[in-house]
């Protein structure tokens, strides 16, 4: 195994911790794909693009401050005032990361056979 292979793997593994960790699985997802990133920039595809499909799962199956921030930001908009927090800040930062380790395999290295 590579080093480039050995990030990836190692993004993997904080994206499964992060998938049954309780209270702050969010946060270890956020870093599993940061993780994930710097692999993909780095010319790893394989464990980038599994890490995204288990922190998207974890994300949208077993992450309830996600399912919260949805049902307020809804609530805002139906009750007609607007406190500040009807942004989802949150599910955009998710959706943003999701895509991060995706845009990296574009522009980092291709992997050498």
């Amino acid at each position: 195994m590579k080093f480039v292979s050995g990030i990836g793997l190692a993004g993997l593994l904080v994206a499964l911790v992060g998938l049954v960790t309780p209270v702050v699985g969010l946060f270890i997802g956020w870093l599993a794909l940061g993780i994930s990133a710097l692999g993909a920039f780095l010319g790893d595809r394989g464990f980038a693009i599994a890490t995204v499909i288990i922190s998207a799962f974890s994300f949208l199956f077993f992450t309830p401050s996600l399912w919260l921030e949805a049902a307020a930001s809804a609530q805002v908009g139906t009750q007609g005032t607007n406190y500040g927090g009807g942004f989802p800040i949150l599910r955009y930062f998710s959706l943003a990361l999701l895509a991060f380790p995706i845009a990296a395999m574009f522009v980092g290295k291709k992997k050498q056979a």
